[in-house]
C-alpha cells in the first residue's frame, strides 16, 4: 500500500511536467516531419493542397496532437503554480487565466487545420476549372485566419502568461535561477513568435517556432526533473513503514 504525501505529490508533478515536454516534442516532430509540407512553409497553395489530400490521415492526426499539446501547456501552468511561492498566488492566478485564454484560439486554429483545411483539397481537385480559384482563395483565407489565431493571438497570451509565471519563479527562493532565466527566454521567444504570427510571415515563423519549441521542450523537462522530480524523496510504502515501526512492546 502506498500513501500519498507532499513528497509523492511533488514526484507526480515532476512526471506530469516531463510529460508536457514529451507531448510537445511529439507535436514538434510531427510538424517538422509530417505537417510542414502542408503549411505556409510548404510552398505554393497548390503544392500544399496536393500534399494534404494525399496525406489526409497524417495531416489530421498531426493537428489533433497539437490540440493535446495546447491542453498540456495549460496543465503545466496549473501544476507549477502549486509548487511556487504561495505569496505569488494572485499573480499565478492571472498566469493560469491567460494560459487558458491562449489555449482557446490555439485549439480552434488546430481544429481548423485538422478539419476545415483538410477538406478543401479534395473539393479543389473535384472542382471545375472555373471554381478552383474560388476554393484556393477560400483555403488561403482560412489558413491565414488559423495562423493569426495560433501564431499571433495564442502565443501573445501564452507569452504574457509565461512572463507572470517567470516573475513568480524569480520570487520563489527554491526555484533554480538558471531555470528561471530559461523561462524568461522561452516566453520572450513566444512573444517574438506572436509578432511573426500576426505578420503571417513564413520566413519569420519558421525560426521562431523552431527556437521556441526546442527551448521549451528542454526547459520544461529540466523543470520537471530538476525542480520537482529529483527533489522529491522516495515513495513511502505504508506496509514497509509498519514493519519497521516500534511496536511499543517489551
Amino acid at each position: 500500500m502506498t500513501t500519498q504525501g507532499p513528497t509523492d505529490n511533488r514526484r507526480l508533478a515532476g512526471m506530469a511536467v516531463m510529460g508536457v515536454s514529451a507531448v510537445n516534442l511529439a507535436a514538434s516532430l510531427a510538424l517538422l516531419l509530417l505537417l510542414r509540407p502542408g503549411t505556409l512553409a510548404g510552398g505554393s497553395v497548390t503544392d500544399r493542397m496536393t500534399y494534404i489530400v494525399t496525406n489526409r490521415f497524417v495531416w489530421t492526426a498531426g493537428w489533433l496532437l497539437w490540440v493535446l499539446a495546447a491542453l498540456s501547456l495549460v496543465g503545466l501552468f496549473y501544476v507549477l503554480s502549486e509548487h511556487l511561492d504561495s505569496r505569488m498566488a494572485g499573480l499565478l492566478r492571472y498566469a493560469r487565466a491567460l494560459a487558458v485564454l491562449g489555449a482557446a484560439p490555439d485549439i480552434i486554429a488546430n481544429l481548423i487545420n485538422a478539419g476545415v483545411l483538410a477538406d478543401m483539397p479534395a473539393r479543389w481537385l473535384a472542382a471545375s476549372a472555373t471554381v478552383r480559384p474560388v476554393v484556393l482563395e477560400e483555403f488561403a483565407v482560412w489558413d491565414r485566419f488559423a495562423v493569426l489565431l495560433t501564431g499571433g493571438l495564442a502565443n501573445l497570451l501564452y507569452g504574457l502568461a509565461g512572463a507572470l509565471l517567470t516573475a513568480a519563479m524569480f520570487r520563489t527562493a527554491a526555484f533554480p535561477r538558471v531555470l528561471a532565466w530559461g523561462s524568461a527566454v522561452v516566453w520572450g521567444l513566444a512573444l517574438a513568435m506572436s509578432v511573426a504570427g500576426f505578420a503571417v510571415s513564413p520566413a519569420a515563423l519558421e525560426p521562431t517556432v523552431g527556437a521556441t519549441m526546442a527551448l521549451f521542450i528542454a526547459w520544461s523537462f529540466a523543470v520537471g526533473y530538476v525542480f520537482l522530480y529529483r527533489r522529491a524523496g522516495p515513495l513511502r510504502h505504508a506496509g514497509v513503514q509498519a514493519a519497521f515501526a516500534p511496536t511499543g512492546g517489551p
